[in-house]
């Protein structure tokens, strides 16, 4: 079979979609079942392709360049009009969608099949503002209903999925987690990054669900009340968004600017160094639909204190420490910090083949097999 990914967003770095589509091309691609993989970016989408899926000529992935403007307008008629021009002109058997797009079922001449990472524009609109939230409301609601099938990053996804939109339970709808794969990545330090330095590690978008100005606080507790050597730092990994005025406040309220390092984006064998020397991940989120940090620090055997909310405690163990996010969060997270630092030798109870790329592309491969043994409706030719 031939699969069109449809990778293209607005992204000029490496975000969790992003890593979601290399994931999958890269699952897929353990697949003897797919023959052949196209992968349509934008032209300011290549390079950290190219660096993420490691394409080289004589493999089965192809990476189309979209010749657009990067605005939203022009990404959203590329959606609507041309991919499924693309995917007719391609012969593809079937158009995977890295997420929620406008789409018109009755454009193409394949199945499709879209990726739901989460219900952030209904959950947490702070995110993405008003009156845009109202539009991306109504392009999750248009691609679920004109997609075959969805594919939701985890049992908690589809739960809310079902509950915010009724009408999709009609639809096929799996739960395939994310890929997790640091097999051909190795560590190596940050060049600004002492040997000896004691860190906290964060890893999440500056966005209001990911909750991060209780990681800076709680960690100016910890630091106050000698939980922490005065030295340490909190790293925060994750691109900036519409909290991050407000995160630089609280770090500078705090007195906390030479203790606080805020990085926007960092290559995986500098990521992989940061999970292998931290000495806490923290996970504060009050929402998520997946999170592949937590997923990584649990192969990476940190010590990790997480909210204790549905997601976490479907992807983590109970090696995990939990606190509440709601009720004395700032204590609630230094008890946690505290107990999780008394912790001998980590184990955690992670079943990595489940997130390994072989059995997430069999599990890709299964759905779309069924899809593509069903008869398409007909097709509006264009």
């Amino acid at each position: 079979m031939h699969i069109l990914v449809s990778g293209l967003s607005r992204f000029t770095a490496p975000t969790g979609i992003c890593r979601h589509v290399a994931g999958l091309v890269k699952a897929l691609n353990t697949q003897p079942e797919v023959e052949h993989i196209t992968c349509a970016v934008g032209p300011w989408q290549q390079d950290y392709y190219q660096r993420l899926l490691g394409v080289t000529p004589g493999t089965k992935i192809d990476m189309v360049p979209v010749e657009i403007a990067n605005r939203p307008l022009s990404r959203n008629l590329w959606f609507s009009t041309k991919l499924p021009k693309l995917a007719r002109s391609l012969g593809a058997d079937l158009v995977h969608l890295s997420f929620p797009i406008p789409i018109s079922r009755s454009r193409f001449s394949c199945r499709t099949v879209v990726t739901l990472h989460d219900l952030y524009p209904y959950d947490f609109p702070s995110n993405i503002g008003y009156p845009k939230v109202l539009f991306i409301r109504a392009f999750l609601k248009n691609c679920i209903n004109n997609s075959d099938a969805v594919a939701c990053v985890s049992e908690a996804t589809a739960s809310r999925l079902r509950e915010v939109l009724p009408s999709a339970t009609s639809k096929r709808i799996k739960v395939i987690p994310n890929v997790l794969d640091f097999s051909e990545v190795s560590g190596n330090r940050p060049e600004w990054m002492s040997d000896s330095q004691p860190f906290l590690l964060t890893v999440a978008q500056h966005r209001k669900n990911k909750n991060l100005p209780l990681a800076v606080s709680a960690f100016r507790a910890m630091r106050n009340r000698e939980i922490l050597p005065s030295n340490t730092m909190l790293v925060i990994v994750g691109s900036d968004g519409p909290e991050t005025p407000a995160l630089r406040r609280t770090i500078k309220d705090s007195g906390l600017d030479d203790s606080v390092k805020l990085v926007a984006s960092i290559d995986d064998s500098e990521l992989r160094w940061l999970y292998e020397h931290c000495t806490l991940f923290l996970a504060t989120s009050t929402v998520e639909g997946f999170c592949v940090p937590l997923l990584e620090a649990m192969y990476f055997r940190c010590r990790i204190v997480c909210s204790d909310i549905p997601i976490f405690r479907e992807i983590g163990s109970k090696s995990c420490h939990y606190f509440d996010p709601s009720k004395s969060p700032i204590e609630s997270l230094t008890h946690a910090a505290q107990a999780a630092l008394q912790q001998g030798s980590v184990q955690h109870n992670l079943a990595a083949v489940r997130y390994s790329t072989h059995s997430v592309g069999q599990q890709y491969v299964a759905l779309y097999s069924e899809l593509l043994q069903t008869k398409l409706p007909a097709v509006l030719q264009t």
